[in-house]
C-alpha cells in the first residue's frame, strides 16, 4: 500500500487513491510522478495565486482540484499520473479554446496536469431533466457537437479512431474464431467491428472529436448557455460522436421505452448534423458494442446480469435492428 500524498491548503490523497492511480496499466512513472506533485501543485498555485479548497480531491481516472486563483477566479486543477488518454484531452482543449469549450488557463503534457476556469453555476444537463424533454437535450447536444468539430492538419497527441477501435477489434476476432465466449452476441460484435472499419477507411474526412459528450459534460455558466467539458481528443469520423450521447439514456424511466427514445434520438442527430440516418446508428453501434468489450476486457467475471454491460448489449441490438429496418 502507498503512502498518503499530503498536499497544500489541507488536501490530502488518500494512500488507497494513491496505490489505486499507480496499479493503472496504461500510466507511466506514476510512482516518480506522486513524488514530485506536491512540489508541482506548490509551483502552480504560487505562480496562479491559487487558494485551494480543503477536503478530499474528486476522484475518477484524474485527480481534480477545486481553488481559487487571486488572478483567474473560480479554477480546476485536473492532474494524472502520465498516460495517453490525459496527452489526448490537453491536445483536444488546446486545439478546442472557444465558445461552448471550457476555458484551458494553463497545461503541461509531460507534467501531466492542466488549469482550467471553473464553470459556475456548473449545473450537469443530466441534473435538468424536469426542465429539458430527451428531445431539446438531444439538440443542445447536437449544437455543442458542431462548435466542437473543426478540421485538424496535424493530429499530435489525439487518438484516432483507429487506435480507439483496437479493443473492438481484437474482442470481435476472438470471439469470430471462438477464441472467446460470452454475453456479446458475434452477429453484433461482427456488425461494429464492419461499420468501425467504415468509419477508418479511405474518403472517410477525420474532425476533431469531443469523444465522451454526454449528460454530465455540459454545464450551466454564466451567460445562460453550456459549456463542454472533460474531452478525450480523438480524431475521426463525426458519426463516433453521436455514440456516448445514444448510450447514456438519464430520461429513460421504463426499459421498454428504450427502443422509441434511442429512434427518436437517432432522427434529431441526423436532422440537426445532416448526416444520414445510418451513419448516426453505426455511430452508436460502434461505441455499444466498444463500451460491452471494454467491460468484458476489464472484468472476466462480467455477466448479462451487470447493468451496464447489459445495457450496452441492449443498446446495440436496438441499433443493429433499426440499421437494417
Amino acid at each position: 500500500m502507498s503512502t498518503p500524498v499530503i498536499l497544500r491548503d489541507g488536501v490530502t490523497i488518500p494512500a488507497e487513491i494513491v496505490t489505486q492511480l499507480i496499479m493503472r496499466p496504461d500510466t507511466r512513472h506514476s510512482a516518480e510522478w506522486f513524488a514530485h506533485l506536491p512540489g508541482m501543485i506548490d509551483r502552480w498555485c504560487d505562480e496562479w495565486q491559487i487558494t485551494l479548497e480543503p477536503g478530499l480531491p474528486r476522484i475518477t481516472y484524474n485527480i481534480v482540484l477545486f481553488g481559487t486563483s487571486a488572478r483567474s477566479g473560480p479554477v480546476v486543477l485536473k492532474l494524472s499520473p502520465p498516460h495517453e488518454e490525459f496527452r489526448a484531452e490537453l491536445e483536444g482543449l488546446r486545439l478546442a479554446q472557444g465558445d461552448g469549450v471550457v476555458r484551458l488557463l494553463y497545461g503541461d503534457a509531460d507534467e501531466a496536469g492542466m488549469i482550467l476556469e471553473r464553470v459556475t453555476p456548473g449545473v450537469p444537463l443530466r441534473d435538468l431533466d424536469s426542465v429539458y424533454d430527451d428531445i431539446e437535450a438531444t439538440r443542445i447536444a447536437a449544437t455543442y457537437m458542431k462548435r466542437y468539430w473543426r478540421n485538424v492538419s496535424n493530429a499530435g497527441d489525439l487518438i484516432p479512431l483507429e487506435r480507439w477501435f483496437r479493443d473492438l477489434f481484437i474482442y470481435e476476432e476472438r470471439l469470430s474464431s471462438g477464441g472467446v465466449s460470452g454475453p456479446l452476441p458475434v452477429d453484433l460484435a461482427q456488425a461494429a467491428a464492419g461499420a468501425a472499419r467504415n468509419m477508418i477507411g479511405p474518403g472517410t474526412e477525420p474532425v476533431l472529436l469531443h469523444g465522451d459528450l454526454h449528460h454530465d459534460n455540459l454545464l450551466t455558466n454564466q451567460q445562460g448557455t453550456w459549456t463542454i467539458i472533460d474531452p478525450k481528443g480523438l480524431i475521426g469520423a463525426r458519426e463516433y460522436e453521436v455514440g456516448t450521447w445514444m448510450l447514456n439514456t438519464p430520461w429513460l424511466h421504463d426499459e421498454r421505452d428504450r427502443s422509441e427514445l434511442l429512434r427518436r434520438r437517432a432522427e434529431v442527430f441526423s436532422e440537426e448534423l445532416g448526416l444520414p440516418r445510418e451513419r448516426v446508428l453505426a455511430g452508436a453501434l460502434v461505441h455499444a458494442v466498444l463500451c460491452a468489450c471494454w467491460s468484458l476486457i476489464d472484468a472476466d467475471e462480467a455477466t448479462p446480469e451487470d447493468d451496464w454491460l447489459a445495457a450496452s448489449i441492449a443498446s446495440a441490438r436496438i441499433f443493429h435492428e433499426l440499421m437494417a429496418a
